[in-house]
């Protein structure tokens, strides 16, 4: 009792440090503990740690590098060819197109010659489909004195398949009067180098273009224009 009577009070001054501590003080006889004055100490709570998200062990599954390159090249060979075949296919007619852009083993099929003449051109590889251009340009050149081709449109049929449309124009040498047409349409399959991998001819509408032929090809024989062993322009083999 002389102990606690002897210590000295604490002030207010004080107050911050005792609530600092958290010590409750005995004060003089009749005071009241400075913990039960200013009440409990307010704790916030603890607040949980980060959640650290874990790193995905699986990588992309994006195209890899091979893969991009590829596509890279099918996007540039198939632009190419495009904008060549838009070029040439105006133009077969005058001149030769740009043979670059079909495969090696590329196949031609002439579904046109089917329908009008029964006969059926279906060559493989990229020089044999050369000299049938080239061919063909030469009996047109025999046969009409003018033929225009006017390509309509071209569309993506997928990736891998484009079709133009086109109608050609011929006027014959000794009926300078009609005119010939032939609607049809060219089928481009790509392969995966973008390069021309088929080419299928078919036709759409004509004008009785097979008559006239064969009335132009005779004529041009009784005129001497072409020697009488050139019996027909489309051999039945269907081959020249």
């Amino acid at each position: 009792m002389h102990l606690l009577q002897t210590m000295p009070s604490i002030d207010l001054s004080q107050l911050g440090d005792a609530l600092g501590s958290r010590q409750l003080l005995v004060l003089e006889p009749g005071a009241i503990p400075l913990a039960a004055a200013v009440g409990p100490r307010r704790t916030h709570p603890r607040r949980p740690p980060p959640v650290q998200l874990q790193q995905s062990q699986h990588t992309s599954t994006g195209p890899s590098e091979e893969q991009r390159k590829k596509n890279s090249k099918f996007q540039v060979n198939f632009g190419r060819a495009i904008r060549a075949l838009r070029e040439d296919i105006p133009s077969f007619f005058k001149r030769e197109g740009d043979m670059s852009i079909y495969a090696q083993d590329m196949r031609f099929q002439d579904n046109i010659s089917a329908r009008l003449w029964s006969r059926k051109f279906d060559l493989r590889g990229v020089t044999d489909y050369q000299k049938h251009c080239q061919r063909m340009r030469t009996i047109f050149s025999f046969l009409f004195k003018h033929s225009d081709v006017q390509v309509w449109r071209f569309w993506p049929k997928d990736r891998y398949v484009t079709v133009a449309r086109w109608t050609v124009k011929s006027y014959p040498r000794l009926m300078s009067s009609q005119c010939i047409h032939i609607d049809g349409i060219s089928e481009f399959r790509f392969n995966e180098e973008g390069e021309v991998q088929e080419h299928i001819l078919d036709v759409i509408d004509w004008n009785g273009i097979r008559a006239a032929v064969e009335k132009q090809k005779d004529r041009a024989v009784s005129a001497g224009l072409v020697p009488n062993t050139c019996s027909t322009f489309l051999p039945p083999d269907g081959t020249f």
